[in-house]
């Protein structure tokens, strides 16, 4: 299963559309997913009006979570590979 952190505009965080209260919960959301994983990659797709700040605050608490890769996904690939 692919884990995807997601940045709302609003700043809002969700890890596979599950919303997070806090960074302390995210922080403890990716800790349980990955102490177990063996991909320990996660994709992270912001909107493209969300706070670079968050975005990058986010992707360090999944570093510290044990992640070893991120991938960013963006709307403009996303948008990219959808069939017209």
């Amino acid at each position: 299963d692919v884990i995807v952190l997601e940045v709302s505009e609003s700043g809002a965080i969700s890890v596979n559309k599950l919303p997070m209260a806090s960074l302390e919960e995210l922080d403890q959301k990716l800790k349980d997913v990955f102490q177990t994983r063996n991909d320990k990659t996660l994709f992270v797709r912001g909107d493209s009006k969300s706070l670079y700040g968050k975005v990058v605050e986010a992707m360090d608490i999944a570093r510290g979570a044990g992640v070893e890769r991120v991938g960013i996904i963006s709307d403009t690939a996303a948008a990219a590979t959808q069939p017209q």
